[in-house]
């Protein structure tokens, strides 16, 4: 290390640029079934719906007409038939089947005229709509309030799917509400205050994914910004500060690079791993900054004080650094996918970080001599006891 400390540098500012070329590829997706290995009850579960029924997850589209009636429009009643039939035929592999007011009506018109399938639409006047939905109403009042309010002014299409993860989501739902803008815009001249909504487990799905990765990211560049301001405090150094938060930036990056390089998507159990990561590798950290600069204040020598520093903390840390490693480990055999994920990128990061806080800060140290404002510092290098 005392020959080639710029050597270890650019090892290390590779493994971090890998790292950060990784992150940048990395997929944010939350999958139930995926959580779990194939013959898990829930994973077989999941699999024995989607394959041989409408499938495991639903889909909402919630309509407001704001109209006392409206949903007993003919039109609005097309333009819904039509938006479930666009669904089935763009989405075969993905939605299994769909429900609405329109298949009520539908099926209560071809049953009115001797089950002939030519009825099985539409009827063309919003009058023998209301007079079909009468009907069904007076047979199975129950089931009318399960599809449409009692005053016919709000109703929803159910679609069932099949599980594909909150990335495949998010697509098809930016997808369906172009699609539905596109469909119920014409409406807008009769309906000014039509709203529609997609809800459901898949949407829940979606924007809890999304928010737990929106708030896990902030909170850990929150948490790099406030550890940053106490190592320059505790060091008392703008420079070392932010030199000792190095060795703590990359193997909290690792594993989001790794995952990124082999396409394995973040989901809300593994966005927990930076922020652990972050915390236990800045303890060895400051325990390592903090002991160099007091033994520098002390000898007045680079070299001495980075000796002693590897000498009396360098054995302390990989002693804890095995125990914390290790205990993520074990994590590593659970049948929960999420957190052997986590045991196993995060017992990898944690290893990484011990072998920055043994070789990458003495390297930084080495190269960039800092003194921590002790004046008459030695910063010549020549290390006689432990050799790096």
């Amino acid at each position: 290390m005392e020959r080639r400390p710029r050597l270890i540098l650019l090892i290390f500012a590779c493994i971090l640029a890998v790292c950060c070329y990784g992150a940048s590829k990395i997929l944010i997706d939350t999958n139930i079934a995926g959580l779990f290995k194939d013959d898990h009850p829930l994973a077989v579960a999941v699999n024995v719906v989607d394959n041989n029924m409408s499938g495991s997850q639903n889909m909402e589209v919630m309509i407001d007409t704001k109209v006392i009636d409206g949903m007993l429009d003919a039109e609005l009643l097309v333009a819904v038939d039509d938006l479930q039939k666009t669904l089935e035929q763009r989405y075969p592999e993905t939605v299994g089947r769909t429900q609405s007011l329109a298949n009520i009506v539908k099926k209560t018109n071809q049953v009115m005229n001797d089950d002939d399938e030519d009825y099985y639409r539409i009827p063309e006047s919003s009058q023998a709509v209301s007079q079909l939905l009468y009907l069904f109403n007076s047979a199975n009042p129950e089931d009318r309030r399960g599809v449409v309010s009692d005053d016919y002014s709000r109703s929803h299409i159910s679609v069932n799917s099949r599980n594909m993860g909150s990335y495949g989501y998010q697509q098809m739902f930016e997808e369906v509400a172009e699609i539905i803008d596109e469909r119920f815009s014409p409406l807008k001249l009769k309906y000014p205050d039509l709203e529609i909504v997609l809800t459901g487990t898949m949407a829940t799905l979606m924007v809890v994914s999304d928010e737990i990765a929106r708030s896990q990211f902030n909170g850990f560049a929150l948490a790099l910004l406030l550890i940053s301001l106490i190592m320059i405090v505790t060091l008392g150094s703008l420079r070392g500060g932010l030199m000792g938060m190095i060795p703590n930036a990359i193997p909290a990056f690792l594993g989001f690079g790794l995952m990124g390089l082999f396409n394995i998507p973040l989901d809300t159990d593994t966005l927990l791993i930076a922020p652990v990561i972050l915390g236990i590798a800045v303890d060895d950290t400051i325990h390592f900054m903090t002991h160099y600069r007091v033994e520098l204040s002390k000898s007045k020598s680079v070299s001495v004080a980075l000796e002693s520093a590897i000498r009396e903390v360098g054995q302390a840390v990989m002693f804890t650094t095995m125990v914390i490693g290790l205990g993520f480990a074990v994590l590593s055999f659970s049948d929960y996918l999420g957190m052997a994920k986590v045991g196993f990128f995060g017992s990898l990061s944690i290893f990484f970080a011990l072998l920055c806080d043994l070789f990458l800060i003495p390297a930084i140290i080495i190269v960039f001599k800092p003194t921590f404002g002790v004046a008459g510092a030695d910063t010549s290098i020549n290390f006689q006891g432990v050799n790096a």
